[in-house]
């Protein structure tokens, strides 16, 4: 273990160049995989199949995101935070305790989706149909798995092996396509395979690394415990806002195919995956702010952190505005080359859904710096009052393109309070800190 606490150190000297090359390559690419999928699944399946796909995978994603626990965020925050202030033992109680962290609300939150099959079964995939609602369930635990792999690599500075993991993962999803697998259920059980391989093979790899530490290391329970509360104080209240995300996420492809029908979820999902496309592109440096700003924060870099996410976030608006432009006037062209022409009458809801990547580029940043800067569950507050928006919108709007509206708005709201909530901990810690 001690070898993991140095190589963290120096991983940390090295600056953020390297990381952040890394993990643009890898974004880049992790993009083009999605274009790649997208346009497969677009021309294979049914509008109602590629409506009812999109339903299932915003519920298996943000459900693995609950199955994690918060341990996405945790992980990358608390790994350097140990190792910079050197506490190699706690940074050992604090891998085991992510474990039984993980294996304890994995527990319970299966439970809770089991036994609650009738009330949640057409929220999760839009029908009712107990094979896939299974079969989502065991796809987002091993997405979740690779989760927590990725942020294990976050929280250790492997920027390198985070973003060749990602990749891999991405790459394996396309072997329905090279197969030509076409029918949607069988398409999931190829990914949840894969992921449950790659999840097995990566374990095989790091286990072997630190065999002999791991066989001889005596397990504290007072260390263990200690550091499960901590975990548990920061992620648990993190984890309702994966809740609120699961609500914010699956709502409107719920209800527009409960209220107008699949094939307008369908339309409707057109713009939202332009969207999803390229925030990507914005995510990846938020990978590497979370432990970067947590190690400021240790270190008391708090105006040095600051300038950091300014000048970041002037490069984000000047990027956002370009690729807004070109999706903007280009929608029809980008329709046809990742969808299916059947999917152009979806131009005019996708070109108000496009206006919000700037918002959504400047809440991308802003969101692992506050995580970062603060236990308090900003995030969580901030997604719960985001979907109550959501669904009085929604409510309130009868059309497509009025539901594309409500996205854009809650987008600005997300946007602002984010920057507020930044500028709010900022302060707070730069006074603390004086």
């Amino acid at each position: 273990m001690r070898e993991i606490f140095i190589g963290i150190k120096s991983r940390f000297s090295k600056g953020l160049g390297q990381d952040v090359l890394w993990t643009l390559i890898g974004q880049v690419l992790l993009m083009l995989v999605l274009l790649i999928i997208n346009k497969f699944l677009s021309n294979v399946l049914s509008i109602e199949d590629f409506g009812r796909y999109n339903v299932i995978r915003r519920s298996t994603t943000v459900l693995s995101f609950m199955l994690l626990g918060g341990l996405g965020i945790a992980m990358p925050r608390y790994l350097p935070v140990y190792a910079s202030k050197g506490k190699v033992r706690n940074l050992e109680g604090l891998l085991y305790a992510s474990w039984l962290y993980l294996f304890v609300i994995a527990f319970f939150i299966s439970i809770v989706y089991i036994l609650f099959y009738r009330k949640l079964v057409t929220l999760v995939i839009g029908a009712d149909d107990v094979k896939f609602y299974i079969l989502c369930l065991v796809y987002a635990m091993t997405v979740a798995i690779t989760s927590y792999i990725y942020a294990y690599y976050r929280g250790l500075g492997k920027f390198k092996l985070f973003n060749i993991s990602q990749i891999i993962v991405q790459l394996l999803l396309l072997i329905p396509l090279i197969f030509r697998v076409e029918q949607l259920f069988s398409i999931i059980v190829v990914w949840t395979l894969t992921n449950f391989l790659f999840a097995v093979g990566t374990a095989i790899r790091e286990f072997r690394k630190y065999s002999v530490l791991v066989k001889h290391y005596r397990v504290n329970v007072n260390l263990l415990f200690t550091r499960f509360k901590e975990l548990f104080i920061y992620s648990f209240p993190r984890l309702f806002g994966d809740f609120f995300l699961f609500a914010y996420s699956a709502f409107p492809a719920i209800y527009i195919g409960t209220t107008l029908g699949l094939e307008q979820t369908s339309y409707y999902s057109v713009g939202i995956s332009l969207v999803t496309m390229v925030t990507p592109i914005y995510s990846f440096l938020g990978v590497v702010l979370l432990p970067t700003v947590s190690k400021m924060m240790v270190t008391h870099q708090v105006k040095e952190a600051n300038r950091l996410v300014s000048k970041l976030a002037l490069a984000y608006i000047v990027l956002a505005l370009l690729f807004t432009g070109i999706l903007y006037f280009g929608i029809d062209v980008f329709i046809h080359l990742f969808f299916a022409d059947k999917y152009l009458v979806a131009s005019n809801i996708g070109k108000v859904i496009v206006l919000s990547i700037l918002p959504q580029s400047i809440y991308l940043l802003y969101r692992n710096p506050n995580d970062a800067v603060s236990v308090f569950p900003f995030n969580t507050i901030m997604l719960a009052v985001s979907f109550v928006i959501l669904v009085a919108g929604f409510m309130y709007f009868h059309t497509l393109l009025q539901y594309a509206y409500v996205y854009l708005l809650i987008a600005i709201f997300q946007c602002c309070s984010s920057v507020l909530a930044w500028t709010y901990f900022y302060n707070k810690k730069k006074k603390y800190d004086l």
